[in-house]
């Protein structure tokens, strides 16, 4: 015999139906966030400037054209690519640990990059 599971709100009412209430998940998105595909939009940060930028890892192959991408987007007019700017680039895995750009191999650094932000080389050990 089929027996109903009981289903509540708030206050005590049966909903009637034997699945969970459509938005019972304690985020509302959560679909979004157990998407198969990833995200490769990230955020890029650089110090002392309220304004971040955003950038599309799929269109690159490598560091190369970010590094390129990232002197062009933040009028670096050259140096960030050269070296000689006094800024590096930094990256956020999902766990919030901070590594210089280029310690991972590209394929591993587009899975787990969450943020970039360009820093000064005197701050960064």
């Amino acid at each position: 015999m089929f027996t109903r599971r009981q289903n509540h709100n708030r206050n005590g009412k049966d909903f009637g139906y034997p699945w969970p209430a459509r938005n019972s998940y304690p985020d509302s998105n959560h679909r979004k966030s157990f998407s198969l595909i990833p995200d490769s939009q990230n955020k890029v940060l650089k110090h002392g400037t309220a304004l971040g930028r955003s950038v599309e890892l799929s269109r690159f192959i490598g560091y190369e054209g970010l590094i390129v991408e990232l002197d062009r987007m933040f009028e670096f007019d050259g140096r960030l690519v050269s070296g000689t700017s006094g800024w590096v680039v930094t990256f956020a895995d999902g766990y919030g640990n901070k590594m210089l750009l280029g310690d991972r191999l590209w394929s591993q650094f587009k899975a787990v990059v969450r943020k970039m932000t360009i820093e000064s080389a005197a701050t960064v050990s």
